[in-house]
């Protein structure tokens, strides 16, 4: 919305246009986002957060200098209550698009070739924080188990391969014009650890699961790591699955998993 003054139209609310004229940490991560959650219309566009990711839209507020709203919506039906900033400038409309963030790109969008390496992380920070999850699972008597997922254009998914040093499992989504691109235990300890490498000073509630996570549970995997590499050892020197597994302090029926499941280096 625009003001009249002096003759001339000004824009009620005030915003960084120049924001994406220089790609670092944050705007890589903004981008990320808006790919991910944003909805563009025009020379507008807006980010929709449930009320527990209040703080994320905060923090794009913040990072954009903009002077206007953040809007309530309250549940109705089976839509849950959000927040929703909303933002109209033709500039960062045009920038975001030079980048491949453009309305419609729900089933299109691909990795911005055009974006500097090293933001990789960042981007696909923002990313998960806009569609992606990390969650922690208990999986029988094992320790807890970490998984991140996300959910891609197959073009973006095939982006992932090349970009990400720990690939994805991918499968195809409900819509099958998706995938669930998806990193499980380890491979989504070594995947988080190069995704968060970079601090962004965003409230991200997904950062702060892998982060806690990494605290209370990584020591187990890494011990588990450690376990399995004596095993292949011992079953490489000729030495049976039961005897080694009791040598180590492990269930026959463990060792036996890890070997089915391809993780000894046999």
């Amino acid at each position: 919305m625009r003001n009249k003054t002096n003759g001339r139209f000004e824009k009620r609310y005030k915003v960084n246009e120049n924001f994406f004229d220089v790609i670092e940490e944050k705007q890589a991560w903004l981008l990320g986002l808006i790919a991910a959650d944003g909805c563009i219309y025009k020379n507008t566009f807006s980010i929709t957060q449930s009320e527990k990711d209040k703080g994320l839209i905060e923090s794009c507020k913040n990072m954009l200098s903009y002077t206007g709203p953040v809007y309530y919506k309250k549940a109705v039906g089976n839509d849950k209550a959000k927040f929703v900033l909303t933002i109209t400038s033709r500039k960062l409309i045009e920038r975001m698009s030079s980048f491949g963030v453009v309305k419609n790109k729900s089933l299109k969008f691909v990795c911005p070739c055009n974006l500097p390496r090293d933001m990789d992380s960042c981007f696909l920070q923002g990313y998960l924080d806009g569609d992606g999850c990390v969650g922690v699972y208990n999986v029988g008597n094992s320790p807890q188990y970490l998984v991140i997922s996300l959910i891609a254009t197959e073009f973006f998914a095939n982006d992932l391969l090349k970009i990400c040093p720990v690939a994805p499992r991918l499968s195809i989504h409900n819509c099958k014009k998706l995938w669930d691109c998806r990193w499980n235990g380890e491979f989504a300890i070594k995947f988080g650890r190069w995704l968060f490498q970079k601090e962004i000073n965003v409230d991200s509630r997904k950062r702060k699961t892998f982060e806690e996570y990494e605290k209370k549970y990584v020591y187990r995997f890494e011990k588990y790591t450690e376990i399995r590499g004596k095993l292949a050892t011992f079953l490489s020197q000729g030495m049976s699955m039961m005897k080694a597994t009791k040598e180590l302090g492990i269930s026959f029926q463990t060792g036996y998993r890890w070997m089915s499941k391809g993780l000894l280096d046999v």
